[in-house]
């Protein structure tokens, strides 16, 4: 919704024959350049948030496993991906991941350096049943410039990432947790299939090494 217009209040002229003619070329456009930068990188971080999300989503398509969202302050999870077949008798495998987009990230010595708030890592650091993953989702500031269109497809800019702390102990800090993903781990349908096996690899693992 555009943004900008200003609401005034105007008298009513005494007589008809008082009202100005006016020119509507001359009105000035309710788009104005304000308005329209607005228009392309959005009116707060809603935008930004719900385009990684769906990137999320088209991948999980493309990787061939279901994606539901689950989103609660409590778990801070916003969404759980399941491979629907059979690994290691179990009849389903599923991670769970928080979901975060970034505006411009920063890059530094083959790493994104990402400022995780405080919370939220607390909640994914450390060792327990459900394997859960920081899904993060890099973004320019201009949206236009989101998607682009060619002649025979279309194509995201930017890239998605994925940084697990499950062998990190949770911030003692207030507000915010530098983390430095590796820019390898690149999201695709491809790695991320490869997140659902090694993590079951991972559970299986396990469960024989603890005479299961």
């Amino acid at each position: 919704m555009i943004e900008g217009l200003r609401d005034g209040l105007m008298t009513a002229p005494a007589t008809a024959a008082e009202l100005p003619l006016i020119d509507l070329m001359e009105l000035p456009s309710p788009r104005t350049d304000s308005a329209a930068t607005r228009m392309r990188r959005g009116i707060d971080n809603r935008d930004e948030g719900e385009f990684g999300e769906s990137w999320i989503h088209m991948l999980a398509a493309a990787a061939g496993l279901e994606i539901k969202t689950a989103r609660t302050e409590k778990t801070k999870i916003d969404c759980v991906l399941t491979y629907p077949h059979e690994i290691y008798l179990q009849p389903r495998w599923s991670i769970s991941g928080q979901i975060k987009t970034v505006i411009e990230p920063r890059f530094e010595n083959g790493h994104i350096v990402y400022d995780l708030d405080a919370d939220t890592h607390r909640e994914l650091a450390g060792l327990r049943y459900e394997y859960q993953f920081l899904f993060l989702v890099a973004a320019c500031k201009e949206r236009e410039w989101w998607i682009h269109n060619h002649e025979t497809f279309d194509a995201l800019s930017h890239g998605a990432y994925w940084y697990s702390l499950r062998h990190e102990s949770p911030t003692g800090n207030k507000s915010k947790q530098v983390i430095r993903i590796p820019v390898g781990r690149r999201l695709s349908p491809a790695s991320l299939r490869d997140l659902i096996f090694s993590t079951a690899d991972d559970w299986h693992a396990t469960f024989k090494k603890n005479g299961g």
